[in-house]
């Protein structure tokens, strides 16, 4: 999904939001596995004890860990046995294998073909995230954030609740075109473009130490981590279905406008990869997806956890601001520094920003006082 640094970049998910989210609701009562209490066992913490975690630390929580073996679990449930072990492959270890390629001179050539087509406008320099040593991630899958530091699932461990919320909104679309007009979709490329449509989030959104993350920037008129995942499987030599049906969850190919933006990702992904986007079989000669299978919509349909998600962080943060000045003594600048940064992740991280807004909604700001308390005791 998109994040903060990049708003309103394209005019994606447009269509049957709410319809099909309680269509996968109501299609995935009673079939779908149910997890344990997400925040059972987390008990509370001083500040100090906060201070002293790292994003690998707040992401061991009931929380994160609950929703990382759902997702383990559904790469087991593949049944092609190349995506399975693709996709395992990518969450034991996210390493930017696309852009670790890259010497000097090819990634000055990729930089100028970019430019070229208005793909991007930053700097030879900054048109990449900083890449880390070849054959490493900047973290473990786990431990990364779901978006931008004001955007959805912004804490450590968010990424892979993201991604479990959609993945299991991908499975009820699945069963739901199943039962109510009896055809079968390929669900194993329908969920391996799920599990691995935010695959780049560890190496774009790299963690500061100061407990924020890295701001993304645009790439081909949306998220540089779009682009980024794609061209990373367009590089491990993924089926072009599935890189199609991966690059759809930002953009369904609904109208022919829709189709040349998909176009323009898959182009500018295989450019980073270093490959012809129409050998590949990603475009047509005339510069739209070669294909425009269902398993796209689905993807797109099913990533749409962030319609709630990003405001719950947006209209939390201030309340959480308030109430660490007020309860943990955390100063004005401090508020915008580690102190804050480590007790806003660790409160999202054990209890999610979305239960801390439904908390607000229900109960007010006494409400989110009582569950930060809960998470973090007071100083």
């Amino acid at each position: 999904m998109k994040n903060d640094a990049v708003p309103q970049m394209n005019k994606r998910r447009e269509f049957l939001k709410t319809t099909t989210l309680l269509a996968a609701a109501v299609a995935a009562g009673g079939s779908l596995p149910v997890l344990a209490k997400p925040d059972g066992g987390a008990a509370a913490i001083s500040l100090e004890q906060c201070l002293s975690l790292t994003p690998e630390a707040m992401a061991d929580s009931p929380l994160v860990q609950n929703a990382w073996r759902y997702l383990r679990g559904e790469i087991d449930s593949l049944k092609n046995d190349a995506l399975r072990a693709l996709t395992r492959s990518i969450y034991d270890n996210p390493a930017p294998s696309v852009a670790q390629r890259l010497d000097a001179v090819s990634r000055q050539q990729v930089w100028q073909e970019l430019t070229a087509k208005g793909y991007t406008q930053q700097s030879a320099r900054d048109f990449l995230p900083p890449a880390p040593e070849k054959g490493k991630s900047n973290m473990p899958f786990y431990a990364a954030p779901g978006s931008g530091y004001k955007s959805h699932h912004a804490y450590p461990g968010g990424l892979v609740t993201h991604v479990a919320t959609n993945v299991r909104i991908t499975n009820g679309i699945v069963e739901t075109y199943e039962k109510v007009y009896g055809y079968e979709v390929d669900r194993d490329v329908a969920l391996a473009a799920q599990l691995l449509h935010d695959l780049h989030k560890p190496y774009v959104f790299q963690w500061n130490p100061d407990g924020s993350s890295r701001t993304e920037q645009p790439l081909a008129g949306t998220g540089e981590h779009h682009i980024l995942s794609a061209a990373e499987l367009i590089h491990r030599k993924a089926p072009p279905e599935l890189v199609i049906a991966q690059i759809s969850a930002h953009q369904a190919a609904s109208t022919d406008g829709d189709e040349k933006m998909l176009a323009d990702w898959l182009e500018a992904a295989a450019i980073i990869a270093g490959v012809d986007p129409v050998a590949y079989k990603l475009v047509t000669p005339r510069h739209r997806p070669a294909s425009a299978r269902q398993e796209g919509f689905i993807c797109h349909l099913g990533d749409h956890d962030y319609v709630l998600s990003v405001p719950a962080v947006a209209t939390t943060l201030p309340i959480l601001r308030q109430i660490a000045a007020e309860d943990y003594g955390i100063s004005e600048r401090d508020l915008d520094g580690k102190p804050f940064n480590a007790l806003r992740n660790r409160l999202y991280s054990t209890r999610s920003a979305m239960r801390v807004h439904e908390t607000m909604v229900r109960e007010g700001k006494e409400g989110v006082r009582r569950l930060m308390r809960q998470t973090v005791t007071k100083a």
